[in-house]
């Protein structure tokens, strides 16, 4: 089989996700084509994995040139194909105009090769030349008439033939690679980026012969909005890298002292929610409230009258007791030694614990990952001297977990987040927000928060802190279910079902 993947610009777990998808297809005697910006190559090297890789800049934006020039590059790239998988809503969008056969309703004015959204609804102001990506609210071209409907001729339109089947494009009469798009996000913004955003779900739902979501809120979102066969992905999870160093040799180079130490890893962007982890970590907690002050004696009177002399009784007679055995000398005094260890409670659980077992301290706070937010961040931190840790990226991860009580995820929303994952894997438990794909993936080791309720997640904080047996019991549930999570073999069968492809090792 002949698959293609489109891909726009990613650091994190959509690149990685794609290299487990190579890999296994290489692996298995398919020929793979991967379609992206230069950056994904460079830091995945998926020509390294046994791809061909061919640069198209998928950007993060819209822009009106350089989209057409990746929508006739996916065309012309992908056309022997078999199957094109998208991966992100605006590369599979343009892989959606992509498709031959995507052009305007006969009768409009934009021209035969004028390459434009189905289902977008033309309105007057802008012109869209031949060739030109038509964006939402352009008008067809000069002389259209506003309100014209812009309508895709591909096989998988509703009513259609072969609608509903991935395969052949109606138009031109000829073979189609059949698209798949898997969906990493959800949108987390509204104004004119939500707007936009509405419009690329539109197409791809219309355009897609199959989208993958890796969340239900998404599923449900896309079938709405008229996918017709939506199917829940399969997000492979790495395993993780033994830890290089000690929990209490992390602990040390953190400087926590005797705190208990909560880790988020994160891109500091909007979508993750770390305003809301600063108001957590702003307390109070129980060092930060003042002791009661010891209640004075009250004070005696100036003149306090003397009182009068009491006699005191005569002494009466007290008998010879009778001869009796001599005692038994008093037991002596028991040694001091160390309190024995609560059952259940390793020496690593108690190194994580960092001795806040019994009593909500204040912990540490920190965060790995860098992005658009981290100055904004560090200035609120510092001018409220908050208990928190800004570690930028690091490449230690798994030490950092190891070291933790708990990860903490207040994220907006999530996907299948690999960090939570790998956090299972390790043993750690975690609090989150009861968002996306989280609750599927955590199960019961952890403490599920609804987003953005700051005392909710700081009564988790604490419960999991000062609560006795709290932590070790999350622990022993993370790392049972971190036994569970699906690995890379499952997840390339699972695309092959989706592509309808057999796999040559099962012949």
């Amino acid at each position: 089989m002949r698959v293609a993947f489109v891909l726009g610009t990613t650091s994190g777990g959509t690149g990685r996700y794609v290299l487990t998808l190579v890999e296994g297809l290489v692996r298995r005697g398919h020929r793979v084509l991967v379609l992206g910006p230069r950056s994904v190559e460079e830091q995945f090297s998926y020509a390294g994995a046994g791809a061909r890789f061919m640069e198209v800049a998928v950007a993060d934006r819209p822009h009106p040139v350089n989209d057409l020039r990746a929508v006739l590059a996916i065309r012309r790239l992908t056309r022997d194909a078999d199957v094109v998988h998208a991966h992100g809503l605006r590369a599979g969008a343009l892989a959606a105009l992509a498709r031959p056969g995507t052009l305007v309703k006969r009768g409009t004015a934009a021209g035969p090769d004028a390459v434009t959204a189905p289902g977008v609804v033309a309105a007057p102001g802008v012109v869209a030349a031949p060739g030109v990506v038509a964006a939402p609210g352009a008008a067809a071209g000069p002389g259209g008439s506003s309100g014209t409907v812009v309508e895709s001729s591909g096989a998988d339109r509703p009513g259609s033939r072969g609608a509903g089947r991935l395969g052949k494009a109606g138009g031109r009469g000829r073979s189609a690679p059949r698209l798949v798009v898997t969906l990493h996000n959800a949108l987390t913004a509204g104004g004119f980026v939500g707007v936009v955003y509405g419009v690329l779900e539109r197409l791809v739902a219309r355009g897609a012969g199959r989208v993958v979501v890796v969340s239900p809120d998404l599923g449900t979102r896309m079938t709405r909005l008229g996918a017709r066969d939506v199917r829940a992905a399969v997000v492979p999870a790495p395993v993780p890298r033994p830890a290089e160093r000690t929990p209490q040799e992390v602990r040390d180079a953190l400087d926590a002292g005797e705190r208990p130490i909560l880790l988020t890893v994160a891109r500091l962007a909007q979508q993750k929610g770390l305003e809301t982890l600063l108001d957590v970590a702003a307390g109070p907690w129980e060092e930060d409230r003042a002791p009661e002050p010891a209640a004075e004696p009250a004070p005696a009177p100036a003149f306090a009258p003397v009182p009068e002399p009491v006699p005191e009784p005569e002494p009466e007679p007290v008998p010879e007791p009778e001869p009796a055995l001599a005692p038994e000398p008093a037991p002596a005094p028991a040694s001091e030694s160390e309190p024995e260890p609560e059952p259940g409670l390793g020496a690593g659980a108690g190194t994580r614990a960092g001795g806040a077992r019994g009593a909500a301290r204040a912990p540490l706070f920190v965060v790995a990952g860098d992005g658009p937010l981290r100055a904004q961040l560090q200035r609120r931190i510092d001018a409220e001297r908050l208990p928190v840790r800004l570690l930028g990226h690091r490449k230690d991860v798994p030490d950092l977990l190891h070291a933790a009580v708990a990860l903490v995820m207040p994220s907006r929303w999530e996907g299948q987040p690999l960090t939570l994952r790998e956090s299972l894997m390790t043993g750690t438990p975690a609090i989150a927000s009861d968002v996306g794909g989280i609750p599927e993936i955590l199960g019961n080791a952890g403490i599920l928060v609804t987003y953005g309720d700051v005392e909710g997640l700081r009564r988790a904080v604490r419960k999991l802190l000062a609560e006795p047996g709290a932590a070790e019991a999350l622990a022993a549930e993370a790392e049972r279910r971190g036994r569970e999570m699906p690995g890379e073999d499952a997840a390339v069968r699972s695309v092959l079902a989706v592509y309808g492809g057999e796999d040559p090792r099962d012949d």
